[in-house]
């Protein structure tokens, strides 16, 4: 006993050792992925942006009938990202120069965006809070291979390479899985988070929170909150009673318990007003597109991130025999991991087929991609571990089972190369070179992009990521700069 006691002690310490190398190594990968062309947006913010800044809320936007040319209803999204480069990168200069002072602040960010995701799919999976305890450290060792930064990531990526998609896409997520937390683990596992009252009280500002950060999480919320309450109809149903459908209905809303309408009703109302403000933004379709057309084209899309990378593949064999082996010689607790797996496959397929009403964007062709697929992606990360766990933990099956789980982590593991293809060592010189220039307008001898999403062939183009680098300290006045200039 005491050498099996033994054994399991030096499986969990290389468990954690696994996780905390994981870690390190995708701050590693973050800290040499290039900036992107959206961050001066945000950070300084750019004129178009400030009316935004100046009312969170959006109330003197429909008060006054007013359009802006950026998201009026993701204030809390571009805030963050102004608040933390505010921040962070100048803090970090007083330990490193101030080029690399951002590049770690990037990797910080993710890395911080990652961590958080993982305590928060290993809470829906184990049903606790609880960080310190060998469940954790299990179901953090299944999921972390899934965050992927150089491999899968065009196709399978949940915390993007671009800075700023992630602080768009990833972190209003983490918002939206910390609101619906207490409501999931409830439904999930049966158990009550019990809060703090003030802590509790809260929630009604952080569904402000949730519901103004990001395009997906007011159609996200809405999707969870439907589903939520079906859950709730079906199970309170009263079947056998012989009195009306309308009765019926007032019993079951009686039998709902006071705790979903607490959490749910101001993530409704808010969400709701989050869309209707968003139709007010003046830009939001960039090229116009039928609504037929757009769904012609989600197939594609979607045929694209499946098919593309060998990704799907293995998450599929894994998941297909994990479904399996939980059906041989179901038990009661079989049957409610099943109902969790098709409660969530069904968000999947109606977040998915809700997709095309978001608008068409042209760099965003079948209207499905890694970013907006990342909802998807963390639904599959959350059924893998919870499928995988359940049979490590629960049902203790057969030690050959190890075999594909090893097999598909191993596989995720060693496809998210160290490198990118195109890492930021040519951009940083670009900026050394800028910064150490007397010229007004720097001629760059490279085409490689400099806070920006593709060259810059016209000085004026770099007017606000000049002002942003004057706010980093890497430049200590206003110096223009092209790729290519005539």
């Amino acid at each position: 006993m005491q050498h099996k006691t033994t054994l399991n002690k030096i499986f969990y310490l290389f468990l954690i050792v696994f996780v905390l190398f994981d870690w390190g190594y995708s701050f590693f990968q973050y800290s040499l992925i290039p900036l992107d062309g959206d961050m001066a947006e945000s950070v300084l913010p750019v004129d178009v942006l400030k009316p935004l800044m100046d009312d969170p809320l959006g109330i003197s936007t429909i008060y006054n009938g007013q359009e802006y040319h950026h998201k009026p209803n993701r204030f809390f999204a571009h805030y963050s990202c102004y608040s933390f480069f505010r921040t962070v990168p100048l803090v970090l200069q007083k330990i490193t120069d101030p080029i690399s002072s951002v590049y770690y602040s990037c990797a910080i960010a993710k890395l911080l965006m990652q961590i958080l995701l993982t305590y928060l799919i290993c809470a829906c999976i184990s049903g606790s809070t609880k960080i310190f305890t060998r469940t954790f450290i299990l179901i953090a060792a299944i999921i972390t291979p899934f965050f992927q930064t150089n491999g899968f990531n065009n196709y399978f990526g949940i915390i993007s390479r671009s800075i700023t998609y992630s602080f768009f896409y990833a972190l209003p997520l983490i918002f939206l899985l910390i609101y619906f937390l207490p409501i999931l683990i409830k439904t999930f596992h049966g158990k009550d988070i019990n809060l703090w009252l003030p802590v509790k009280l809260l929630w009604i500002p952080l569904a402000v929170v949730v519901s103004l950060s990001g395009a997906l999480n007011p159609g996200i919320s809405l999707i969870i909150s439907m589903l939520i309450m079906l859950h709730l109809f079906i199970r309170y149903y009263p079947k056998n009673k012989p009195i009306t459908f309308f009765n019926k209905i007032a019993i079951v809303l009686k039998r709902i318990p006071g705790n979903y309408w607490y959490y749910l009703i101001p993530i409704c109302i808010f969400s709701l007003y989050s869309l209707y403000l968003g139709t007010y933004n003046s830009g939001e379709f960039w090229e116009e597109m039928s609504l037929g057309e757009r769904y012609l084209r989600l197939p594609k899309g979607l045929f694209y991130i499946l098919t593309t990378k060998i990704w799907f593949f293995y998450l599929l064999i894994l998941f297909v025999i994990n479904i399996i082996l939980i059906n041989k010689n179901k038990t009661g607790y079989d049957k409610k991991i099943l109902k969790i797996c098709k409660w969530t496959g069904i968000f999947i397929i109606i977040y998915i087929l809700l997709l095309p009403l978001g608008g068409y964007r042209s760099y965003r062709p079948y209207i499905i991609r890694h970013d907006t697929f990342v909802p998807v992606s963390v639904c599959f990360v959350f059924l893998i571990g919870l499928t995988t766990y359940y049979l490590f933990k629960i049902k203790k099956v057969k030690t050959w089972y190890y075999i594909p789980v090893v097999v598909v982590l191993a596989a995720f593991s060693i496809a998210d190369k160290p490198y990118p293809d195109t890492d930021n060592s040519c951009e940083k010189e670009s900026l050394q070179k800028i910064a150490s220039s007397d010229e007004k307008i720097v001629v760059l001898d490279n085409s490689c992009d400099v806070l920006s999403w593709g060259p810059i062939v016209k000085p004026e183009d770099s007017y606000a990521n000049a002002q942003l680098l004057v706010v980093w300290n890497i430049i200590p006045e206003i110096k223009l700069y092209v790729n290519y200039y005539e």
